[in-house]
């Protein structure tokens, strides 16, 4: 039987590797928690609170979390494949090397979140606000993004073949180094004078 945990602060807790696999977890409280290499696999979550935590290669792959706060939280080299996301924030959070592949997104939120090599390959993001972020070397192949905000943003070497665009807001974003980036793709986006788009890529 799955563990059910609500309305519990572990708050400053020592639970590097602890199995929370398959867990209820509702408005579970985790802040400044040692949760490296910790494993959530397959949980659902509600309300889960992990601000300024030290999660390096925690393990979220395949789990439904709802409105969960991982403010300033080292999740660096953390795997969220396939997993399922709403109303998440990621706030200055480190995800260096974080993976995110075939996971589904809506309304997350990565402002001032470190973000290099992130892994959103086959991913789908609805709604999620990278405006003003610096993007470095994330992988975006094959991913769906819908109505996402990446204005101002600046996307070094950020890898997007084959993914489909959709009602991105581009305004004064930095594209001038993305790889695979086509004209179809910003056919379907917002752009403005502002946008600065690769060199193959001419300015309607």
């Amino acid at each position: 039987m799955a563990a059910k945990l609500e309305g519990a602060n572990w708050s400053k807790c020592e639970a590097a590797g602890e199995d929370f696999s398959e867990a209820i977890l509702r408005r579970f409280i985790l802040d400044e928690a040692q949760l490296a290499g910790a494993i959530f696999s397959d949980c659902v979550a509600l309300d889960l609170t992990i601000r300024r935590a030290s999660a390096r290669g925690a393990r979220f792959q395949g789990g439904e979390i709802t409105r969960g706060d991982f403010r300033r939280t080292i999740l660096a080299e953390a795997a969220f494949h396939q997993a399922r996301l709403a109303e998440c924030v990621f706030a200055e959070a480190d995800l260096e090397d974080a993976n995110f592949h075939g996971a589904a997104l809506r309304f997350c939120d990565f402002e001032g979140a470190r973000l290099e090599r992130t892994r959103f390959q086959n991913a789908h993001l609805t709604r999620c606000d990278f405006a003003g972020q610096t993007l470095v070397e994330c992988d975006f192949r094959g991913a769906r993004l819908v109505n996402c905000d990446f204005r101002r943003a600046v996307l070094k070497d950020c890898r997007l073949g084959g993914a489909h665009l959709d009602a991105l807001d581009l305004r004064k974003a930095d594209l001038t180094q993305v790889r695979d980036l086509t004209p179809a793709q910003i056919a379907r986006c917002l752009t403005d004078e502002g946008t600065k788009f690769p060199v193959h890529i001419k300015r309607n």
